[in-house]
């Protein structure tokens, strides 16, 4: 049996059996006694948990910085924007343009960058704005801001920083001193210009124009628009008693080149110094000019040109193929006077040419004459003025009239023969003769034919 006893530093021992009994024992405690050897040391055993750790220390002193290292190799060199060119001709002005790229080279543009190309060989003048594609050996720019002027093929590129805003207005500057006041111009009667507004805006800058200003200028392109088809779009009206023109048109020189008269039925004049008494003049200036064309619209089927009477009968026209036609008899006169019979009227086949030189047409269109291209005349009789000499065509009897010649005829020539009439042997008849070759007598072909 084991007892274990618990003694604790009261003076009382407690006892427990194994069977569970506890009793308890008055122990007198005595003196400590010596302390006993130390005993051998146990098994270390298992390590605890890790406490919690501790606050950092402060930090040490930087060590000394060490040897630099050896430089690495060179990276490849980027494309970049230089060499991109191009010989696209191209009109500087806003709006879309499209480069065709030397060599489809592009560099290092992309489609959203900002670009300027330069004219190369006026540095001035340029075209800027964002790229709207690259590629494929094509670089087209949305043009918004440009210099110069004319159509060019010689293009850099390069690369453009974008606009700024625009900043404050600055402040407004001293009024200056009143100029002096011009001259009072004349005023007309009503404005010198007067219009219908409608749809259409009339763009006339009248900022720097001022009355008798010799050097009157607009500055740009203007139009002016009626509002509907059945409105006057300009009208420049004239004083009473005006004598010059009221409206001129001149060359870069101050040459008129056209003027309106101040007549109702005014004279329109067109050409350089031109000074004509009809309601149309037109001067060509030089003589390698041409002083008028009318030209037809394509399938033209109205006349080119009409020359009317004062009830609008045709008298004169030039039909859409270029045909000339008189309604009434055509004249030509002498070039020197009455006394002069030079006139002449010459008609020229085109070469190569198969329709007749020239017709002559009843008014049913019937022919009734014409020279052929080869120069033959075709006609259904010829006469001369006293039937001396009639020919008639076959269907009206075939008859030849000839007249008495009162001397022989000379020698017509080798293998040619004349036939004419002379008197006849018996008085107061006639015979009929011939005369051939280049030597060759009279020949009776009959005498005596009674008249």
């Amino acid at each position: 049996m084991f007892v274990r006893v618990v003694a604790p530093k009261s003076q009382y021992v407690k006892v427990v059996y194994p069977s569970g009994i506890t009793s308890k024992l008055f122990v007198n405690r005595g003196a400590t006694g010596a302390t006993g050897a130390q005993g051998p040391i146990g098994n270390t055993g298992n390590t605890g948990p890790t406490g919690p750790q501790g606050p950092q220390g402060p930090q040490g002193t930087t060590g000394a910085t060490g040897a630099t290292g050896a430089t690495g190799a060179t990276g490849a060199q980027g494309i970049g924007y230089t060499g991109v060119t191009s010989v696209s001709t191209i009109t500087i002005g806003s709006g879309l343009k499209t480069f065709t790229l030397v060599s489809s080279y592009a560099g290092a543009f992309v489609t959203g960058m900002r670009i300027r190309a330069i004219h190369s060989d006026t540095p001035t003048y340029y075209l800027e704005g964002p790229a709207n594609y690259v590629g494929g050996g094509t670089l087209i720019i949305t043009v918004d801001k440009f210099n110069g002027s004319g159509s060019h093929n010689a293009w850099t590129f390069v690369v453009a920083g974008e606009v700024g805003q625009t900043g404050a207005t600055g402040a407004t500057g001293a009024t200056g001193a009143t100029g002096a006041t011009g001259a009072t111009g004349v005023v007309a009667a009503t404005a010198p210009i007067t219009y219908d507004s409608g749809t259409q805006t009339v763009a006339i800058d009248l900022t720097n124009i001022a009355q008798r200003n010799t050097a009157n200028t607009f500055t740009g392109l203007q139009s002016i628009a009626p509002s509907s088809t059945g409105t006057t779009a300009l009208q420049v009206n004239s004083l009473s008693g005006m004598s010059v023109n009221p409206l001129r048109l001149m060359d870069g020189s101050g040459t008129p080149v056209q003027r309106f008269s101040v007549s109702e039925f005014g004279t329109t004049l067109i050409g350089s110094n031109v000074a004509l008494a009809g309601r149309l003049g037109v001067h060509t200036g030089t003589a390698a000019t041409i002083g008028a064309v009318i030209r037809g619209a394509a399938a033209q089927s109205a006349d080119l040109l009409q020359v009317q009477d004062s009830a609008a009968g045709i008298l004169f026209r030039i039909t859409s193929a270029g045909r000339p036609q008189v309604n009434a008899r055509m004249g030509i006169a002498p070039s020197g006077g009455t006394s002069n019979f030079g006139a002449t009227l010459t008609v020229a086949d085109v070469t190569g040419g198969a329709n007749d030189i020239q017709q002559w047409q009843n008014s049913s269109g019937t022919v009734l004459a014409r020279v052929l291209v080869d120069g033959q005349w075709v006609s259904n009789a010829i006469n001369t003025s006293n039937n001396y000499v009639r020919l008639l065509e076959a269907n009206s009897g075939g008859t030849l009239q000839l007249s008495r010649m009162t001397a022989a005829a000379g020698n017509p020539g080798a293998n040619i023969g004349r036939l004419y009439m002379r008197d006849g042997t018996t008085a107061g008849t006639l015979k009929l003769v011939v005369r051939a070759g280049a030597a060759g007598a009279e020949t009776t072909i009959l005498d005596n034919i009674p008249q």
